[in-house]
């Protein structure tokens, strides 16, 4: 019984949780972070907790590689032996609005499963956390740690959280894999030519490999694009059931894009959408990360942007998710992206 109990837990807590599916060319990222918590992992499941001890481990690299999706497919797999367990997602933007206090606040809220505790100062919260969660084995993921000061507010000495606790960091910031609370620190890296290609051919075919006709103008794209997840995943969007013509163009584009300019790619999907949709697109990335998308709605209509057909839009080409809640989000390289192109607004 208690292992029906755990299935159906797992299925509920998954089904809550954005983009925990298996994505593509995932599974050995995954089975080298399940090494460094020192969980034992078989047959794509999180089996046992090894060990007595609290573990931390950070996940570094470029913006757009994957560290957040690959954060929160192991959370879950993991959650379900521990007593709590908090995803604190996006801190790096939250913080541009809200105090560390109020994620501290989160943080206590998410692993006492209750109303949210009003913290009053950062100090505050540290004195809270260490006390009350030190016999509690924990689950935390902190993603997009930009310093020391934000990690040391949540989870500044593993002896803050009970025995066989995990912490979970992401963040572009390698040098905080070096810091001694660290167990270990994992970078993720490109991926690898044949996910690469099945993870395109999905979003621009609808298919897991090039169709007759399409094989060799698949790879070209493919190989120019360097195993960047998201660059893969929003181009493919952007050229879904468009003529090959516009395959042939984008192929020629990227070759005139200098290796690394990620965001010059990512314009290719901006450039395409109408006035409406590139204003509302601008609003989300400027204004309305990780708010409601009911909120800007009425707003939206009275511009004439015409918002639900233009968030759509915006999903279809990848360029805005909606997470569990039923807020806004956009990943980082595109929320540059639109602080960017904020100044080039037409006027109102």
């Amino acid at each position: 019984m208690s292992e029906i109990v755990l299935y159906v837990t797992r299925q509920l807590k998954n089904a809550e949780l954005v983009g925990t599916s298996m994505p593509v060319g995932i599974d050995n990222h995954v089975h080298k972070m399940m090494t460094m918590l020192n969980i034992n992992y078989r047959n794509g499941q999180a089996v046992e907790i090894r060990g007595n001890e609290v573990r931390m481990v950070g996940i570094h690299g470029v913006a757009g590689i994957g560290k957040t999706t690959l954060a929160k497919f192991v959370y879950s797999q993991l959650y379900p032996p521990f007593e709590g367990c908090s995803y604190l997602g996006n801190i790096g933007e939250v913080l541009k609005t809200e105090p560390l206090e109020h994620l501290q606040s989160r943080l206590v809220s998410d692993l006492l499963k209750q109303e949210p505790k009003s913290v009053g100062s950062v100090k505050e919260g540290i004195d809270y956390i260490q006390h009350r969660f030190h016999g509690m084995r924990v689950l935390i993921v902190l993603d997009d740690v930009h310093g020391r000061d934000q990690l040391e507010a949540f989870a500044g000495k593993l002896s803050w959280f009970g025995l066989r606790s995990r912490i979970i960091v992401t963040t572009r910031n390698a040098s905080l894999g070096y810091i001694p609370e660290m167990t270990a620190a994992y970078e993720v890296k490109p991926m690898e030519f044949d996910p690469s290609l099945c993870l395109f051919c999905r979003h621009a075919l609808g298919e897991s490999s090039p169709r007759e006709g399409y094989e060799d103008l698949s790879k070209q794209i493919v190989d120019e694009i360097r195993g960047i997840p998201l660059v893969i995943e929003v181009l493919g969007s952007h050229l879904y059931r468009k003529q090959k013509e516009t395959w042939d163009d984008t192929l020629h584009q990227l070759r005139k894009i200098p290796a690394g300019m990620a965001q010059k790619v990512l314009m290719t999907s901006y450039e395409d959408l109408d006035q409406g949709t590139k204003d509302i697109f601008l609003d989300i990335a400027c204004f309305f990360i990780g708010r409601d998308q009911r909120i800007p709605f009425y707003m939206w209509e009275d511009c004439g942007f015409c918002p639900g057909r233009g968030v759509q839009s915006l999903l279809l080409t990848s360029l805005v998710k909606i997470g569990e809640n039923n807020e806004l989000s956009v990943y980082d390289l595109l929320r540059d992206l639109g602080l960017a192109n904020c100044s080039r607004r037409r006027p109102s």
